[in-house]
């Protein structure tokens, strides 16, 4: 399987790091080529929930499933996917820094895993910088809205909601 990894120090607790992604049908706000979050399990998010996500990696648009495997509040969280194109392990970590948030994200995936040699090739060339690039725009838009999500909060004016 190839691998793509990013982390990022985001000022907020873990635990309102950990809710915020927690938040499934939000995905398309930190997540760029996610269309739609769809068929969600009902209920709080833990192992065994899945949900449906319609995507545009390129140029063609893809449909993925997606299961909670790991759920341990609030230091993990894993989730494996699976499409017509790609299966997916994708693992988020939550660790306290300097008051703040390690928040880390790995995707262990495998490409055309239907044709190898073919899908091999296409991870080695294409598709690892490609995800590595969208990895680390994911984890500067998290930033971005947890923070501010946060200050508003500091501020009185709204409040995240916990998974």
């Amino acid at each position: 399987m190839a691998r793509v990894e990013s982390s990022i120090v985001i000022q907020a607790s873990p635990k309102a790091v950990f809710d915020f992604v927690c938040i499934l049908p939000r995905i398309p706000e930190y997540v760029p080529i996610v269309r739609e979050i769809f068929d969600i399990t009902p209920g709080p998010v833990k192992v065994g929930t899945t949900y449906m996500e319609r995507a545009k990696p390129g140029p063609f648009e893809t449909v993925q499933v997606w299961r909670c495997t790991e759920f341990d509040r609030p230091q993990r969280q894993v989730y494996a996917g699976k499409g017509r194109d790609m299966t997916i392990v994708l693992t988020k970590t939550f660790a306290p820094v300097d008051g703040g948030t390690l928040y880390s994200q790995s995707l262990d995936f495998r490409f055309l895993p239907q044709v190898r040699p073919i899908g091999w090739v296409m991870e080695r060339l294409v598709v690892r910088r490609k995800m590595a690039a969208e990895f680390e725009k994911i984890v500067v838009r998290i930033k971005q809205l947890v923070e501010a999500e946060q200050q508003e909060a500091r501020a009185g004016k709204g409040t995240v909601t916990a998974c």
